[in-house]
């Protein structure tokens, strides 16, 4: 049952969750015996987890957070929660996060650290215990590396390795032996130097120096061999070549440098890892995990592992889902989590868990009821959506704290949420937001959801009863748990069920009622008190009955004149009222009743009218105020209603219309409206038509339609709708991008120490270029491990391989030191090394080129040492190339020879239109410098073409040129056809005038272009006929007349109404 308690406290609804999470902060004696974790990774992160908020940096060093707000941990003024990442306001050049309760720390790029939120404890550091929505600077702090945050408390590494401390000290987690109760500043922890990453848990910390050492202080078991804690650092025992640390809330975890893990401290949960639940007050190693581990971070009661392949493996206390197995079983060994690949980090709390994917995606999982995972809503739904994967054969729905149930039309049952003591009766107990079939019970006919138990009728008339049994709500005479359905001996004939927080009842077809389990407030109605009933009873004075129900501590029978009879604790009005022998109440006409699972109750007279009375504190009641009643009123404004249903503080109308109508309390959208406003009075659930019936639980509503169809709105919190409730991953809607670093700094001279200018830094495939001032800056270089590449021509190139990003690094110096240059000289010959001297061949390396002279000699000087590729080429040769070619000295009389490519020729024919159309003479063929015109015949032949990969270009005018990219030639190629199309030819058609455009036609001028010529009729009329598409200059000439050229006639279709005209030759001279 404490599995169930604690998860009880977790599901205390919004508002009432607002009201504790508000007083928390003055509640200080109290919370100091809670255990509220925040933990952080060894080092700062840009992820960070609240015990309901969260926070990330994304790489333009901006903060975001999500979540609750009711002491402006968000660092937002104005809403107490956002579902959607809201950026931080005023904040600039942030580099990590990390969060407490109610807290938010951020680290500037400049050294410094920011805080806001609660600040009960000094947690802020600022020197007040006054709360702050925006961020302020904790003072005293320069030159920070390193952040972290307990539950009241801030952690800071500055980089000369020292820590500092701050907010409570209630466990002496300050860690410099002081007994004062809190410190609203900086505190320097005793003793420590050299470190060089930090972790805060709950209450206590971890600090790693840079000898592979770990060091832990506070409250708890610290892993020195001793079960008590120390208000200064102990050396954790036996660690040696630590590379990370994580502290939870009192338990703590390291990797080692071979990629071990390594966890010691409380283990109630498992969250050691070891297969036990025994403490370790010494590391012990996770050999399950291996050796490949690259991050560990803890939570309040669980542990976390990225292996460097990006898989995730968890362990510990899973009961919210936190660890994204997709169910709430606790494990104590490490559990692959499929759900997540390829992540590069994580950030735990108590009840949630971020993932950072490579792809800079975040992804949470856990609880969701303030937004906390940041994807944009909760882990409830305001409106209703679809049951999908009931599908359309549902014929009842039965709805409790944590779990349901529903009905099917084959007579089978389906049933999910909350599992830990069997209550689904699938034979396990594991939680599910996916509907599972009730295992071995069919022809079932009716179903009833307890508070921890179930019910199901089979058509025989035998109840059946799986669950939890520790209160006898199985009535089968034991109190052992059961994971299936069992028979409940000694009733039969029944005709239908109810089932209360702990008891059951069922009525039979003769009118009688019976029940068992629960009856410490005489909810069995059998005039008797005892806490529980094992085995069923029968409820005194109840002869004609025809409906019951079960409420939390009473009981109501309706009998068949519709009068209402009850038993147990406040049945009617508001006193100490209680009965262990069913009373009858003074109200008439009562068709139903549904017991709120709060001390609320609401009637269904005959007429269609609704009644209600009891406690009124979120408007329950339905009557326009808050105002409790101790006897029944009615809601006004409802008529026509056939089926009601009371959840914890609300209430629930189905009309006759298949519309439903809710009122009350609101903060998880158990009222369907769309908001998580309360309302005193009715208000219609949205979207929803068609209802046939309607059941509610603690917090949500469950509904089937005509069709078949289950609908559910309301809390989500155990998966009571049948969908993700944050056990598996859920994408947020921020994506933070890489983390981002500078590399600045200059290149000088070695020797000199004078800078150099155009030296190229190369790294993650940036580059820069020095200045004249031997300055370089490289921006934007995602956290990862490069080569950084220095190199200028002449200088010894530097190369620095595991080059590691993941901070800023500036002000760094590189020196080079000029490189010894040297010469290469020689003869370049033909054919052999004995052969003619070969002139005009190009010899290259190093960027560096010579061409051999008349006597075949090459000389190349200034060259750097080292290795290069050297090449010999001239066209008509086979170019030779010299890979790993060293220089180290200067080299002379060398001597190389090329050899003549082979030569091989081209021949066939051209033709015209098609490979076999009519032979085209005079075309002209193009390749590898060559050139042949084809015969009368067609044919053509080139000869002397060296092998290689040319372009063969085919070429006649009036013909649509061809060429042949990529043409190979690596021998003879005979017999070849290839044809040319006749280019399209267009006319061109107008007048020539004399002396302007607009003057008289001109007869007997001449127009000529392309080759083809016509003269003007008496009118001055031309026409040209077949001329190709192109671009030509026309030539307008007659006697007398000054000739007129035209430049860049284009013609790509045929051209009418052209007008040109000729000017007089004697009048242009007798102008001039």
């Amino acid at each position: 049952m404490e599995t169930s308690k604690r998860v009880a406290l977790a599901i205390v609804s919004r508002a009432a969750g607002r009201v504790l999470l508000k007083a928390a902060a003055g509640l200080l004696n109290v919370l100091l015996l809670v255990a509220w974790a925040s933990p952080a990774l060894a080092a700062s992160t840009r992820l960070g987890v609240g015990y309901a908020h969260s926070a990330a940096v994304k790489n333009d060093g901006t903060v975001w957070t999500w979540g609750y707000n009711g002491s402006g941990q968000l660092g937002v003024v104005g809403p107490d929660e956002s579902p959607s990442p809201l950026q931080v306001p005023g904040l600039s050049g942030m580099r990590a996060v990390a969060l407490g309760q109610e807290h938010t720390l951020a680290l500037k790029g400049d050294g410094t650290v920011w805080a806001w939120g609660a600040n009960s404890g000094g947690e802020l550091g600022n020197g007040t215990n006054t709360a702050s929505a925006v961020p302020g600077r904790v003072a005293g702090l320069t030159g920070v590396v390193a952040v972290s945050a307990g539950a009241f408390n801030g952690l800071a590494l500055k980089s000369n390795g020292t820590v500092w401390c701050w907010g409570w000290n209630n466990s002496r987690q300050l860690g410099n032996g002081s007994d004062v109760f809190w410190s609203s500043r900086p505190v320097q922890v005793t003793g420590l130097t050299g470190v060089v990453a930090i972790s805060m848990g709950t209450r206590h910390g971890l600090a790693l120096k840079s000898d592979g050492t770990v060091w832990a202080w506070g409250s708890g078991i610290l892993g020195n061999g001793s079960l008590y804690g120390s208000g200064t650092p102990v050396k954790v025992s036996g660690l040696t070549g630590v590379t990370r640390i994580a502290a939870g809330d009192d338990h703590s975890a390291a990797i080692t440098s071979d990629g071990t893990v390594w966890t010691w401290g409380e283990n109630g949960y498992g969250q050691i890892g070891n297969g036990t639940t025994d403490n370790s007050v010494l590391p012990v190693r996770i050999s399950a995990l291996g050796e490949d581990v690259a991050v560990i971070a803890t939570g309040m009661y669980f542990t976390v592992a990225v292996k460097k392949d990006g898989t995730v493996w968890g362990w510990g206390w899973n009961e919210l889902g936190q660890l994204g197995t997709g169910d709430t079983e606790n494990t104590t060994t490490p559990r692959h989590v499929t759900t997540f690949t390829e992540v590069a980090d994580v950030a735990a709390a108590e009840r949630n868990m971020l993932v950072l994917r490579k792809d800079n995606t975040v992804w949470g999982c856990g609880m969701n009821e303030f937004g906390q995972i940041g994807n944009g809503g909760y882990n409830f739904n305001a409106t209703p959506i679809k049951l999908s994967r009931l599908g359309t054969a549902v014929t009842a729905l039965s709805a409790s704290v944590l779990h349901s149930l529903a009905l099917k039309n084959d007579g089978t049952m389906s049933a999910w949420g909350f599992n830990n003591d069997g209550r689904l009766g699938n034979g396990s107990t594991t939680s599910t937001f996916v509907p599972v079939t009730v295992s071995g019970i069919s022809e079932v006919t009716g179903i009833a959801a307890g508070g921890i138990f179930s019910l199901g009728l089979k058509n025989d008339g035998i109840p059946y009863a799986w669950g939890y049994n520790g209160e006898g709500s199985l009535g089968n005479g034991g109190t052992t748990d059961s994971k299936v359905p069992v028979q409940v001996p000694g009733v039969f004939d029944v005709i239908s069920l109810a089932a209360g927080p702990g008891q059951a009842l069922v009525l039979r077809r003769d009118g009688t009622v019976w029940g068992w389990g629960t009856n410490g407030l005489g909810e069995l109605g059998n005039e008797t008190i005892f806490d529980q009933s094992r085995i069923p009873v029968q409820m005194t004075g109840i002869a004609g009955a025809k409906s019951i129900c079960a409420g939390e501590y009473k009981s109501f029978v309706i009998e068949q004149d519709g009068s209402l009879w009850a038993c147990g604790w406040h049945i009617f009005g508001m006193g100490n009222a209680r009965s262990t022998i069913a009373t009858k109440l003074p109200v008439a006409g009562v068709a139903a009743i549904a017991a709120g699972s709060s001390t609320h109750n609401v009637i269904l007279k005959t007429d269609g009218t609704v009644w209600t009375w009891g406690t009124n504190e979120y408007g329950q009641l339905g009557n326009g105020t808050v105002e409790d009643n101790y006897l029944p009123i009615q809601v006004q404004g409802l008529s026509g209603v056939k089926a009601v249903q009371a959840g914890g503080w609300f209430s629930v109308a189905l009309k006759n219309d298949g519309t439903v109508w809710t009122w009350g309390i609101n903060g998880s959208g158990q009222l369907g409206s769309g908001n998580t406003t309360n309302s005193t009075r009715p208000v219609q659930v949205q979207g929803l038509t068609g209802v046939t019936a309607i059941a509610s639980g603690n917090s949500y509503t469950l509904a089937r339609k005509s069709d078949g169809t289950a609908w559910g709105w309301g809390d989500n919190f155990m998966g009571q709708l049948a969908i993700n409730p944050g056990w598996a991953p859920i994408k947020t809607l921020i994506t933070l991008g890489p983390q981002l670093y500078t590399l600045s700094g200059k290149v000088v001279s070695e020797g000199t120490g004078l800078p150099l200018t155009g030296v190229a830094v190369s790294i993650a495939g940036k580059s820069a270029t020095t200045t004249t001032t031997g300055n370089f800056s490289i921006t934007g270089i995602p956290a990862g491990t490069y080569t950084l590449t220095i190199y200028k021509s002449g200088y010894v190139t530097k190369t620095y391989t595991g080059y590691v990003m993941s901070a800023d690094r500036t002000g760094i110096t590189f020196h080079l030191a000029p490189a010894s240059s040297y010469s290469i000289s020689g003869v370049v010959r033909s054919g052999s090394s004995t052969g003619p001297v070969l002139p005009g061949a190009t010899v290259s390396i190093a960027g560096k080129t010579s061409t051999t002279t008349s006597t075949g000699s090459f000389s190349i000087t200034g060259i750097p040492a080292g290795t290069y590729t050297l090449t010999i080429y001239k066209f008509g040769y086979v170019t030779r190339t010299y890979t790993g070619y060293v220089v180290s000295g200067n080299r002379t009389g060398l001597l190389y020879y090329l050899v003549p490519a082979p030569t091989y020729s081209l021949s066939g024919t051209v033709r015209i239109g098609s490979s076999t159309g009519p032979a085209l003479s005079g075309a002209a063929l193009g390749i590898a410098g060559k050139s042949a015109t084809t015969t009368s015949t067609g044919s053509f032949s080139i000869t002397g073409i060296p092998g290689g990969t040319y372009t063969l270009t085919i070429y006649k005018t009036g013909y649509v040129t061809k060429t042949y990219s990529g043409y190979v030639v690596n021998g003879n190629r005979s017999g070849l056809v290839f044809y040319l199309v006749p280019a399209p030819t267009f006319s061109v058609s107008g007048m020539v005038r004399a002396g302007s455009s607009s003057g008289p036609g001109l007869a007997g001028a001449t127009v000529a272009m392309a080759g083809k010529t016509a003269t003007t009729t008496s009118a001055g009329t031309y026409n040209l006929s077949g001329i190709p598409a192109g671009t030509y200059t026309v030539t307008i000439s007659k006697s007398g007349y000054t000739t007129r050229k035209v430049t860049g006639f284009a013609v790509s279709g045929n051209r009418t109404g052209v007008t040109f005209y000729l000017v007089s030759a004697a009048l242009r001279s007798a102008i001039r």
